[in-house]
């Protein structure tokens, strides 16, 4: 490889010899080829033969002493071991990554992979999930279809339909669920749990005995059958439930419910559950969701379901009269705006607060161990969060109750 180094001692060593031979003594040749030399160029030069035994001529440096050969092929040696030392230099620092690249491999910022998310559920394309995919564009994510991901948003369950896949996750990719969650979002597992401030509840047609036991010790305590896959709510006796509808749930109504201008309404809290070993759990503490029935409540009309069932067409905050001055007037959140609101009748919410923060509490406590055993069977406990909304009713004595966890 010639180095800038190599090619400047190069000319350097050619302009010496052009010096060199510009400084020896032109000779004259006759038409035999030979050297013509006046008498005096002969006499000197046979005087040096004489007196300068030891000399050499050497062409374009003229004659030269046997020291000065030596020193000579010493300077030359320097000089190459010189080169060679640049040489290796260089080469080492090439190897240390000190040499800029190429201007064609400089990789541009724009280039670099961005984060990746998956989907998981059914008809993901449909439109329910569009905030969910806004919020990871703003986030710099980019929607793929391999495995090449870094998030999976499930919006279904989806650890019996994708075991093999999540079973061995590399230590950066996430799942927005927890094995086991199951425990806490599915209805009947949970009204069932026996975790305090859920009403009462019996799966059918598994704890008949039990039902009709309690239905005898409270014969005014009315009840409503729900299932997982759909509300089928309805307020009734126990003489008029479907006792053979294999897969529901059969739980006790909440009476007296507290209601907001007539509407009675529940209250959504959120949380997000970022580790089951050790356990934790964080609760947002900045709003809730209020949603209110649109019908008033009384009188009850059981077959009116929007009298005491918070469905999709439900009434915002801004359409209740006694919310409205507060959310909207003076800019409250819907939680300030109900702490607002009861204590202008005389109640103190901070005692639905607290009775919320120890449900929430007991839930997760209830359902960790069965989570960790459930995560037991993953290569890590780490890839997994969960975030999580507890729908809550509440009752005139500002009682509270759990009525589902929503994923």
């Amino acid at each position: 490889m010639i180095t800038k180094e190599n090619l400047q001692l190069g000319i350097l060593h050619f302009k010496m010899q052009r010096w060199a031979f510009r400084s020896a003594p032109k000779s004259k040749y006759n038409s035999m080829g030979q050297i013509e030399q006046s008498p005096e160029e002969a006499k000197v030069h046979s005087s040096s033969r004489d007196t300068c035994l030891n000399t050499h001529y050497l062409y374009g440096l003229g004659r030269i002493s046997n020291r000065g050969i030596f020193m000579l092929c010493v300077m030359l040696i320097c000089v190459a071991l010189t080169s060679l030392s640049v040489y290796e230099l260089r080469h080492a620092e090439s190897d240390r990554g000190y040499v800029l690249p190429h201007p064609e491999q400089v990789v541009e910022k724009d280039s670099v992979k961005k984060p990746g998310f998956a989907v998981y559920g059914r008809n993901v394309d449909a439109g329910y999930l569009k905030h969910v995919y806004l919020v990871f564009e703003r986030l710099g994510f980019e929607r793929r279809n391999d495995s090449d991901w870094d998030v999976l948003w499930a919006h279904m369950y989806p650890f019996r339909v994708l075991y093999s896949s999540l079973k061995n996750l590399k230590p950066h990719q996430k799942v927005n669920h927890f094995p086991g969650s199951g425990y806490i979002t599915q209805k009947v597992d949970l009204a069932t749990s026996g975790i305090p401030y859920i009403p009462v509840a019996f799966r059918i047609p598994a704890d008949l005995e039990k039902l009709f036991e309690y239905a005898k010790v409270k014969p005014e305590a009315l009840f409503v059958q729900k299932s997982n896959d759909h509300r089928g709510v309805t307020i009734t006796k126990v003489k008029d439930l479907n006792l053979k509808a294999e897969g529901t749930f059969v739980q006790e109504y909440v009476g007296r419910p507290l209601l907001v201008d007539g509407h009675k309404f529940d209250i959504g809290v959120y949380t997000i559950q970022t580790s089951i070993d050790p356990l934790r759990v964080y609760a947002y503490n900045g709003d809730v969701i209020l949603r209110f029935c649109p019908e008033k409540y009384y009188p009850l009309n059981p077959d009116v379901l929007d009298k005491y069932v918070v469905g999709d067409d439900y009434l915002p905050t801004w359409e209740v009269p006694s919310l409205r001055k507060y959310y909207i007037d003076l800019g409250f959140s819907m939680k300030e705006s109900l702490n607002a609101h009861l204590r202008d009748i005389g109640k103190d919410p901070n005692k639905m607060w607290d009775q919320i923060d120890d449900a929430l509490r007991h839930a997760y406590l209830k359902t960790e161990p069965l989570m960790i055993k459930s995560a037991s069977n993953y290569r890590s406990k780490r890839n997994f969060f969960e975030m999580v909304r507890f729908d809550f009713v509440v009752d005139e004595d500002l009682n509270v109750y759990i009525m589902e966890a929503v994923q």
